[in-house]
C-alpha cells in the first residue's frame, strides 16, 4: 500500500510473470479528518511518532562529541536511523498529526550525520591514510 500512484513502476521489473498480483486503489476523500483516520489504520503511525521522539532525545543534542565518541555516534546513529525509511510511507503533510517529527528526525539524522563524518573520519583518528583493500575495490566496481 502506498499513498503515491506507483502501480506502473511496481509493475515493470516482474514483467509476464504472474508472481504477485498488484491492484491499484482510488480513493475518494470524504474529508481531512477520515482520511487522516485511514492513514492511521494503515500505518502504525503512533508507535512510529514515538520512536522518532526516543530518536531525537538521544540525538539531537549530541553534536559536541569528537574522535572516537563521534565515530561510535556516527554508528549508533545509522543503527538506529536506518529502520524509519522502511517503516515511514512517506505520507503528505495533510495525513499526518499537525504535531509529526519525522522530518525533524530526518534533519536531525542527515546534520549528525554528517557532523560525525568530520569529526570520527578514520584518518584523523589514527593520523594514517587509509588504503583501499583491492579485493573490496574490485567488489565494490561490478
Amino acid at each position: 500500500m502506498s499513498p503515491h500512484d506507483r502501480l506502473e513502476a511496481a509493475l515493470r521489473p516482474l514483467g509476464d510473470r504472474p508472481v504477485l498480483s498488484l491492484g491499484l486503489l482510488h480513493y475518494s476523500s470524504l474529508g481531512a479528518d477520515e482520511d487522516r483516520s485511514i492513514a492511521s489504520r494503515c500505518w502504525n503511525l503512533d508507535d512510529l511518532q514515538q520512536d522518532y521522539a526516543s530518536f531525537l532525545e538521544r540525538f539531537a543534542a549530541s553534536l559536541d562529541l569528537a574522535g572516537s565518541a563521534a565515530l561510535e555516534a556516527r554508528v549508533r546513529l545509522t543503527d538506529e536511523y536506518r529502520h524509519f525509511p522502511f517503516r515511514n510511507p512517506d505520507l503528505p503533510h495533510e495525513l499526518l498529526a499537525t504535531d509529526w517529527i519525522g522530518q525533524r528526525a530526518h534533519d536531525v539524522f542527515r546534520e549528525a550525520h554528517q557532523w560525525f563524518a568530520d569529526e570520527a573520519e578514520i584518518e584523523r583518528l589514527t593520523g594514517q591514510a587509509v588504503v583501499p583493500d583491492p579485493v573490496a575495490l574490485e567488489l565494490f566496481a561490478r
